[in-house]
């Protein structure tokens, strides 16, 4: 690129960049619904059609590096998807509404590759991402604090129910959304928080109202997935026995004050003598049916976003699939499953090997940060993957997205550490004036 086009290029990039963090916002937060005119003009369509022309027009820079294998494997499922539309159950389903939401989606791996081009930018997103995280979480807990709001509902044995906390009205996720919600920003501000004094007063104001939502879910899934959370923080700890206190003081302070339903619910975990035990084994049974309505299209399947509309009409519930791998079955069908867990070994292994990288190269706290804080979303989410949805998802794509972005970081800091040695190794050969030439004796 020459020196003339670089401004503007960069100015190109930089805007990208600026609508991408009000894409985030606008996603998470549902801007669209929030102010109707927003939704009318379809604001997020917009942003999207503004940065893809604005990255275009960026050009390819010299920083841009080679797409990790997770990249590449993503590249594969979406070429497959685009392919097969015609082969699949409800072609017309995927093209009004599947394809859009999943490449939505996809599209957080590739903005967040393309824009986050340094450590300035790595911090505004991940603080932007963080940020609308929790206001998710403080939102539900808010209303149900002032106005007794719950948004959904559990069945128990002899015909009882217990209330339990979803989403605020204005953000579509139930009570498994929302308790992967806290876990997601349980998992980000761990880590991050304690980077700055403002940081750290905002995690220990945001833990309490973490934990209160979570319990509210009476999510056994959530549960689980901050039990996972919490194990890899207590690993990753370098004072072991503070954690292990804190923990511990939590668990003794918390189950007390749980409801007789809240607690039954979650002793269902281990026991098939409480109440709540029929829907734990239901999700057993859910998942075989699944399977069985995967198997009516076994190679190409229903097409994306239909996983719901198939159990609607061959399965036991109007709902997605409870379970990812499920779910990519029965909107892909095999092929689809194949090419799906190609990606996500793939991801599981960029993001090891980029974590060795910021250990051995990455000088800077924040990407060491965010690669402990994405360690242990990863395997949070590969939990949580089997009680849950989420092919159309943003949380894979972002995931790859950002240890690629890491990678390029620490590749970057390698190149210039690597320049100043090689420019003191120089200096250092060359002895300084005052030392006497051996050959002038």
């Amino acid at each position: 690129m020459s020196a003339d086009s670089k401004v503007p290029a960069e100015s190109s990039n930089r805007l990208a960049f600026v609508f991408y963090l009000v894409f985030i916002v606008s996603w998470f937060l549902h801007l669209g619904a929030r102010a109707p005119v927003l939704g009318a003009i379809r604001f997020d369509v917009w942003l999207l059609l503004f940065m893809t022309l604005l990255s275009i027009g960026a050009g390819r820079r010299d920083s841009d590096a080679a797409p990790q294998e997770s990249g590449r494997w993503l590249l594969i499922v979406v070429a497959y998807a685009l392919l097969t539309v015609p082969l699949v159950e409800w072609p017309g389903s995927v093209l009004s509404y599947g394809l859009g939401a999943f490449l939505k989606a996809a599209l957080y791996y590739f903005f967040t590759t393309r824009l986050v081009t340094s450590s300035k930018r790595l911090a505004w997103l991940l603080g932007v991402f963080l940020a609308c995280q929790m206001f998710r979480v403080i939102e539900p807990v808010y209303l149900h604090v002032t106005e007794g709001y719950w948004g959904s509902r559990a069945s128990m044995a002899d015909w009882e129910s217990m209330d339990r906390l979803a989403g605020a009205p204005l953000d579509v996720i139930n009570p498994n959304g929302l308790a992967f919600v806290v876990v997601t920003a349980l998992a980000f501000i761990h880590f991050l928080g304690p980077l700055t004094k403002i940081g750290t007063i905002v995690y220990a104001l945001f833990l309490p109202a973490a934990f209160y939502a979570l319990a509210l879910t009476a999510s056994r899934t959530g549960l689980l997935a901050v039990a996972i959370v919490g194990a890899g923080i207590w690993l990753k700890s370098r004072r072991k026995l503070v954690a292990t206190a804190a923990m511990v003081g939590a668990v003794f302070v918390a189950v007390p004050l749980f409801s007789d339903n809240l607690r039954d619910r979650y002793l269902s975990i281990l026991s098939s003598e409480t109440k709540n035990a029929a829907t734990a084994s239901e999700r057993t049974e859910g998942i075989r049916v699944g399977i069985e309505v995967a198997m009516r299209r076994p190679l190409f399947g229903h097409g994306l976003g239909t996983s719901r509309e198939a159990n609607a009409n061959f399965g036991i519930a109007d709902q997605p699939a409870h379970n990812l791998y499920v779910e990519v079955m029965q909107e892909l069908g095999l092929i689809g499953v194949v090419l799906y867990l190609g990606f996500l070994r793939a991801l599981v292994v960029d993001i090891r090997r980029t974590t060795r990288a910021v250990k051995t190269d990455g000088p800077a706290t924040l990407v060491t940060r965010t690669m402990d804080a994405l360690h242990l979303w990863l395997i949070m989410n590969l939990a949580f993957s089997v009680a849950s949805f989420g092919l159309s998802g943003y949380e894979w794509y972002l995931m790859a997205g950002l240890s690629a972005a890491v990678a390029r970081l620490c590749a970057a800091s390698a190149e210039r550490r690597d320049a100043l040695a090689g420019v003191n190794l120089t200096s250092i050969d060359r002895p300084p004036a005052f030392v006497p030439s051996l050959a002038g004796g």
